[in-house]
C-alpha cells in the first residue's frame, strides 16, 4: 500500500512488510491483495488526524485542531509532517517556543 498518492510531502508507505509471509485471503483485479485480521499501520493513521488537525486550523478552530494533532503525534512521532502541523497549531496559540521544543525544529 502507498500513501504518498494521499500525502505527498510524506514517503511512501509499505505495510507489505509487516505481513511477509502471510498469504493473502483474495485477489481481485488481478493484482489487488485482500488480507483479513488487524494490522497497525500507525503512519496512516497519523494522516487522517495531521490533515483534520490542518483544516480545523484553517477553520480558525485550533482548540479542536490541537487535538488531532497531538493525537497524530502520538501515532506516529517520528513523522515530520505531524510534528510540523503540530508545530503550527502551537505557534497559533503564540507558543512558538514550546512548539520549538516539541517539534525539534
Amino acid at each position: 500500500m502507498n500513501f504518498a498518492a494521499i500525502t505527498p510531502s510524506a514517503p511512501p508507505i509499505n505495510v507489505s512488510t509487516r505481513r511477509e509471509g502471510i498469504k493473502p485471503n483474495d485477489v481481485i483485479q488481478n493484482g489487488i491483495f485482500v488480507f483479513e485480521g488487524h494490522f497497525e499501520i500507525p503512519l496512516a493513521a497519523a494522516i487522517g488526524h495531521r490533515q483534520k488537525a490542518k483544516d480545523l486550523l484553517a477553520q480558525a478552530k485550533p482548540n479542536e485542531a490541537l487535538i488531532e494533532a497531538q493525537r497524530a503525534v502520538e501515532l506516529a512521532p517520528s513523522a515530520v509532517a505531524c510534528k510540523a502541523v503540530f508545530g503550527d497549531v502551537l505557534a497559533s496559540f503564540n507558543r512558538s517556543d514550546e512548539a520549538r521544543l516539541r517539534t525539534g525544529a
